[in-house]
């Protein structure tokens, strides 16, 4: 999660504006029934404001200080067995990648964006056989196992 600064609400993810992410699903319970899920984002301004957005809703939520409190005062408790974490990485292809439909990059990251590997909690993005950006996106919820092997997988064969 690097530098990110981390929120914590009840809300479900259509509340999210784009810039807010879920890094954790089921992160605590909230008055032993409300489930609470941690998330992040870049800046304060738009924390407070995705903040702000959940409250208008009439939702929990919190900043880490008071998310402190509240575990603290044992209002929130943590569900470490029950946490579903969302693991996110980048591959940046060399500056000279060259587009090889039958190399073994593309037959890799091709398996598992829209080949036999993909799968429901899988997104595995890329604008780099376009001609655009080099950068190769992989999200995974929940299976740090496979999200580890397609991204070793993508690394060897880049």
């Amino acid at each position: 999660m690097s530098n990110r600064i981390t929120a914590y609400t009840d809300a479900p993810t259509d509340y999210d504006y784009r810039w807010m992410r879920t890094e954790i699903e089921n992160y605590a319970l909230y008055d032993g029934k409300k489930s609470i899920r941690m998330c992040s984002n870049d800046d304060s301004w738009h924390c407070d404001s995705q903040i702000q957005r959940y409250g208008s809703g009439m939702h929990l939520g919190l900043t880490q200080a008071s998310f402190d409190d509240y575990v603290t005062s044992g209002l929130i408790v943590l569900t470490p067995d029950l946490q579903i974490v969302h693991h996110r990485a980048v591959i940046n292809l060399p500056d000279d990648y060259d587009y090889d439909s039958d190399g073994t990059f593309f037959k890799a990251y091709e398996y598992y964006a829209c080949g036999e590997g993909k799968a429901e909690n899988v997104k595995v993005e890329s604008g780099a056989f376009g001609g655009g950006s080099k950068e190769i996106s992989i999200y995974v919820v929940g299976d740090k196992p496979l999200f580890d092997k397609i991204v070793a997988e993508l690394k060897e064969a880049a």
